[in-house]
């Protein structure tokens, strides 16, 4: 009867070794291949900003009357993710999802956490709910100075982080 226990207990912690070695580090690779899937999405979003800000120093270099919001919009349009430019004070001048009625009735932007840390750092990040578009957003920030006309603030750009979060949840 001893004999039987001892191979009964070997075998299962051969059992819970074997479950471990297997569960530790596929759990690790997984949270990595959130990093980067999250990295990723900031650096298409960082180059994505660079494109927009490119295309709207050109227009505004020209010297012609332009109007923000509306190059904005039509720039959203073309890229699918929304669109914003804020002033310095934390007013929204521009957005690309948003009527030009509707941009005064906006909250101050200056409070929001990817706006402060772009205030400190040049650049900010963060994913959170939109009481706007009433969805949760990955959002990217970036202080701007004057160049080109266009007005000292920040351009941000938001992809919706349901579709990013849908395929991590795959990966679980």
């Amino acid at each position: 009867m001893n004999k039987l226990s001892l191979k009964l207990k070997i075998t299962l912690l051969f059992w819970i070794v074997l479950t471990l070695a297997l569960i530790l580090p596929s759990s690790y690779f997984i949270n990595l291949l959130k990093k980067e899937v999250r990295s990723d999405v900031i650096f298409n979003v960082q180059k994505e900003a660079d494109i927009v800000h490119w295309v709207l120093s050109k227009q505004f270099s020209r010297n012609e009357k332009v109007d923000l919001d509306e190059l904005i919009k039509e720039i959203g349009q073309k890229i699918k993710d929304r669109i914003t430019y804020i002033a310095e004070d934390g007013i929204v001048i521009a957005d690309s999802q948003v009527t030009k009625k509707r941009l005064k009735k906006l909250d101050n932007h200056a409070t929001r956490p990817e706006i402060v840390q772009a205030r400190s750092k040049g650049e900010g990040v963060s994913i959170r709910f939109s009481a706007t578009l009433q969805k949760e957003l990955i959002y990217y920030a970036r202080h701007f100075k004057p160049d080109s006309g266009l007005p000292k603030g920040y351009l941000r750009i938001s992809r919706p982080y349901s579709t990013i979060a849908a395929i991590l949840s795959r990966i679980k």
